[in-house]
This record gives structure tokens, C-alpha cells and sequence, in this order.
């Protein structure tokens, strides 16, 4: 499996958002130096950033679009 920066395995979610059957909507994350997530279904992060080189422990999140969650470039 891949892994980030600190060797912890990404994580991957899938679900749907239009009461459909099937996956309409994915996230795919990072844990951060601590390799704990702050939500593991991934569905509950708010868009955001912060400088890169602070806040490690915070998880990185992309989804359909982009970054949900992510540092600063």
C-alpha cells in the first residue's frame, strides 16, 4: 500500500451523498505525524488550510476537486 511522508498507510473512503446506490463522492487522507485521524469516515472535514511546517498532527484531505484540508502552498 502507499504511504505518506511519516509511513502511515493512506486512507481511502467512498460513499454516496445523493441517496443513490454506489459512490457518488471520495475522500482520500493523510493522518499527519501522529497517524491518527481526526475523523475516520472522512466525511465531516471542513475545507481549510494552515502554513506548511505548522499544525503536523493535522490530518491532509483531498477529495473531488482538491485539497478539503491541506497546508498552504
Amino acid at each position: 500500500s502507499m504511504a505518506d511522508t511519516w509511513k502511515h498507510p493512506f486512507v481511502y473512503r467512498c460513499w454516496n451523498e445523493t441517496g443513490g446506490s454506489g459512490c457518488d463522492t471520495f475522500r482520500i487522507a493523510s493522518p499527519g505525524t501522529d497517524g491518527v485521524l481526526s475523523d475516520p469516515s472522512l466525511e465531516s472535514y471542513e475545507t481549510g488550510s494552515w502554513q506548511l511546517g505548522e499544525e503536523l498532527d493535522r490530518d491532509i484531505v483531498f477529495g473531488p476537486g482538491g485539497a478539503v484540508q491541506a497546508p498552504a502552498r
